[in-house]
């Protein structure tokens, strides 16, 4: 059963990852996303608990996870890009708070393609997009930092 194999070490097959919906997916890859974003802030920065919060506003709202989502789309396979479209054009049940409903679909696309990596077993090509991912944002805040000093 695809429950009882979410928590084992082996991936799930294409076929029971297409039987996953996009939301169920989503909410997965968040936790999947924030975990990775909190330990690469927690290895670069130490461990001030205030400042690391901090530091992963820029990657874990919507605005960053949809810049980044674009950033990353002529990268992605062909089964990555129809994942995360399948999770981008789904309609949520909620609405976003506090950004605009297509950054919150973008960004809900990439947790959702997050989730079905991990769980496909492809930590690795994960490991390679959440690097480029890290590295585009930073390269976005010291571009937004420089223009500032620049004032």
């Amino acid at each position: 059963m695809i429950e009882e194999k979410c928590f084992q070490k082996e991936a799930l097959s294409h076929e029971e990852l297409v039987q996953i919906p996009v939301s169920a997916l989503a909410y997965l890859g968040d936790a999947v996303y924030e975990l990775y974003v909190r330990e690469r802030l927690l290895k670069q920065a130490g461990c001030q608990s205030g400042s690391l919060f901090k530091a992963s506003l820029k990657f874990v709202e919507a605005k960053g996870q949809a810049a980044i989502l674009d950033y990353l789309l002529p990268e992605l396979t062909e089964e990555e890009r129809d994942v995360s479209r399948r999770a981008r054009n789904h309609v949520p049940h909620s609405r976003p708070r506090n950004s605009d409903p297509l950054s919150y679909r973008k960004a809900s696309a990439l947790e959702a393609l997050c989730a079905w990596l991990w769980l496909g077993g492809q930590k690795e090509r994960l490991e390679e997009l959440l690097e480029r991912a890290f590295a585009y944002i930073e390269k976005l805040e010291t571009e937004e930092s420089n223009a500032q000093e620049e004032i």
